[in-house]
């Protein structure tokens, strides 16, 4: 898959329990990245609980 500006990956790792890491991704470009601990997800989630929720519908739509 090609990902866009703005586009997210690695979700799955912070919605599974384990946090078991299923993607490997290549840029085709020079790329800035933010980086996302399992710590700061679930920081995020406590403040936002639909941010959680919008990320499960991601992966669903990726899983189809």
């Amino acid at each position: 898959a090609t990902l866009g500006i703005g586009k997210n990956f690695g979700e799955m790792a912070l919605l599974q329990e384990g946090n078991v890491r299923t993607a490997t991704v290549q840029a085709a470009t020079d790329i800035s990245v933010a980086i996302m601990s399992t710590q700061d997800f679930t920081q995020i989630c406590e403040v936002y609980p639909t941010f959680k929720m919008r990320m499960a519908e991601v992966v669903a739509k990726r899983n189809k």
